[in-house]
């Protein structure tokens, strides 16, 4: 049980490196200017993969802008990993916006400013 759960680890972290080095050097959509991939959580199976994706800044616009920028690039971006990350099966692909991560920076925000007051 260890051992596939060091495996989909590593799994995670390549594709977490990549797509965020394809989004931000190949893919050339103004609409992803502003997305941070921050994580990926694969399936048990290593045959499906949620990338979670942040907005340095933006707003509702600009979210929905970037859900079709990641969306309009996917096949792209899974054909690029498919030529970097050598497994036997590259999984299904699926971004998500990450809402943990933004609430985190949020208080983190919050959290930051009670320290500098004090």
């Amino acid at each position: 049980m260890a051992h596939s759960f060091n495996r989909a680890s590593r799994v995670e972290d390549q594709i977490h490196r990549e797509v965020s080095n394809i989004v931000l050097h190949r893919v050339h959509d103004p609409r992803l200017r502003q997305v941070t991939i921050t994580r990926v959580r694969l399936s048990r199976d290593l045959k499906n993969a949620v990338v979670f994706y942040s907005l340095l800044k933006g707003d509702e616009k600009g979210l929905k802008d970037a859900a079709k920028g990641l969306e309009s690039a996917k096949g792209f971006i899974k054909r690029e990993l498919g030529a970097r990350i050598r497994i036997k099966f590259l999984p299904r692909i699926n971004f998500e916006y990450d809402q943990e991560f933004q609430t985190q920076r949020a208080t983190g925000k919050e959290t930051h400013g009670i320290d500098r007051e004090g």
